[in-house]
């Protein structure tokens, strides 16, 4: 403290923040710890880690739920072979999980890891090629999955996630409302990404109406909820179909 004289008398406090994964299919967190790699709230396994706390910083969301995190790996649950160019699911190719780098190895690992064997991220044509040629026998978990990769990718491309303004082909506009539609099926209970799908659709009214309910709703695990309602609700009064990235401290 004689360098520092600022720290005198000043104490460590060390906070423990919990592990908690997000599960990619029911778009939920679930206590890593004690689950594993198996969600208890919709059974699905994850292949690839991807803690909700942990190395996170710097990471971003948005308002249709599509997370970056620059720390964790990052790979596109859909590839395409460089030999016959058809489309695959990551966890059905080689190698084997056994070659895969282990949880607590360095993230720069993984990146090579990725980089090695030629996994990445698809582009939006590529993106729609995969979801028409494996969409129509898809289900459950793989069913979501198509539906998420594609709405992410399309919101890359044209619902403003770069803050570019890019006019939207008449075909992917009515796939993207397709898609929405097949989400909200799936998740009619996920009111927050009901409204959400609403409003990126252009159906303001609907969406505000969904969203009023969770502005009084308190869940502790989800304590920004209302907050987020509240956002989502302003871009819909303001006519505004593109996502945007999320506050978590504010308006």
């Amino acid at each position: 403290t004689r360098k520092f004289p600022l720290f005198d008398g000043a104490k460590l406090i060390c906070e423990t923040i919990p592990a908690v994964t997000w599960c990619d299919a029911c778009k939920k967190t679930y206590p890593t710890v004690q689950y594993g790699k198996t969600c208890p709230h919709c059974g699905s396994k994850k292949m690839i880690d991807s803690l909700s706390s942990g190395n996170t910083f710097g990471g971003r969301v948005w308002s249709d739920s599509k997370h970056y995190y620059p720390m964790l790996p990052s790979a596109s649950p859909v590839q395409r072979c460089p030999d016959c160019m058809s489309y695959y699911f990551l966890e059905d190719s080689n190698p084997t999980r056994k070659e895969w780098p282990q949880r607590n190895n360095h993230t720069d690992e993984w990146h090579d890891f990725f980089s090695t064997h030629g996994y990445g991220e698809l582009s939006f044509e590529e993106t729609d090629e995969a979801f028409t040629a494996l969409y129509p026998s898809a289900d459950g978990e793989r069913r979501s999955s198509l539906l998420f990769l594609w709405l992410y990718s399309f919101n890359d491309k044209y619902g403003g996630r770069n803050g570019e303004s890019v006019a939207c082909p008449e075909g992917y506009a009515e796939r993207h409302r397709m898609v929405a539609g097949e989400l909200c099926a799936l998740y009619p209970d996920n009111t927050l990404l009901l409204s959400e799908l609403l409003r990126e659709t252009g159906r303001f009214e609907e969406s505000i109406d969904t969203a009023k309910p969770l502005l009084w709703v308190i869940n502790p695990e989800m304590p920004y909820l209302s907050s987020l309602a509240r956002q989502i609700i302003k871009h819909a009064k303001e006519g505004d179909t593109s996502v945007f990235e999320l506050s978590f401290n504010g308006e």
